[in-house]
């Protein structure tokens, strides 16, 4: 959970911990938890129930199921969901995949007539994906473990935090070795070849190399982007950077939602 859902909750944030921290783990206290999230956060953009072990999400007109809380990346999800043009049919890519939570919802949105790309190096993060589209019954989602990066190298993530797998650093005592490759030459090697219709990316950090490894996809078919640029590289956010990049590309950009920022890029040509 991020410092700015904490500050959000404000004075209720602690009781509430308590409460549900000597509440035993079960259906009841999944309820509360998704009463609360509703009425505390939602704005009516979505609602978050529990059912049958699962987790139903209503958002956007549609109801997506997830066998793990997807709470904590609802922010971002209204974003990616708000900002993305669908009126263009064809490929998505969800670069940083976490657990599925957009993934899902594009694979819905999408339909038939769509298929979703999802990258996720993080061995137990894909398998919670998994889980999440067969619990969809989603049939045009497919699940890759590669990182995503500017050319093909060997890579070492630090994934002591399961919700922020990133390049390692001298900190974190848990780390695996995973496969970084370009987005262009991942698209040839899965056989799902384009027209791609937008790449999402929330890669920890590393969103500038991977935007220089799918300089083809750019020419070729001029996706729409929608990148997490709030994190911080060499002390600055990647926001600025990301920009810069697309702007040369000859795309309409516009940075939004301060408290978790997204870079959206738009083709001049659409």
């Amino acid at each position: 959970m991020t410092n700015a859902i904490k500050k959000t909750m404000g004075k209720y944030y602690r009781p509430i911990s308590i409460i549900q921290s000597k509440m035993p783990e079960s259906s009841l206290r999944n309820k509360a938890k998704c009463f609360y999230y509703n009425h505390a956060f939602s704005r009516g953009k979505w609602r978050l129930s529990y059912k049958d072990k699962a987790y139903i999400l209503d958002i956007c007109g549609i109801k997506a199921k997830y066998c793990t809380n997807p709470f904590s990346d609802l922010t971002s999800l209204v974003g990616y969901l708000e900002y993305w043009e669908r009126g263009k049919s064809g490929l998505v890519i969800d670069a940083g995949g976490f657990e599925g939570i957009f993934s899902v919802c594009a694979g819905i949105l999408t339909g038939s007539a769509g298929k979703v790309l999802v990258l996720e190096p993080f061995p137990e993060s894909s398998i919670k994906i998994e889980e999440n589209i067969a619990l969809n019954k989603l049939h045009n989602v497919k699940v890759f473990g590669y990182a995503v990066w500017h050319r093909e190298e060997r890579l070492i993530l630090d994934v002591s935090n399961p919700h922020a797998a990133a390049l390692a650093s001298s900190s974190g005592d848990r780390r695996i070795e995973v496969v970084g490759k370009k987005l262009d030459d991942i698209l040839k090697e899965t056989n799902l070849d384009g027209p791609v219709s937008l790449i999402k990316m929330d890669i920890e950090g590393a969103e500038i190399q991977a935007l220089h490894g799918c300089e083809e996809i750019i020419a070729r078919w001029k996706p729409q982007f929608i990148v997490a640029s709030y994190h911080i590289v060499d002390g600055e956010p990647t926001t600025k950077r990301v920009e810069e990049f697309l702007l040369k590309r000859d795309y309409e950009v516009k940075t939004v939602f301060k408290e978790h920022p997204l870079t959206v890029g738009y083709p001049n040509n659409r």
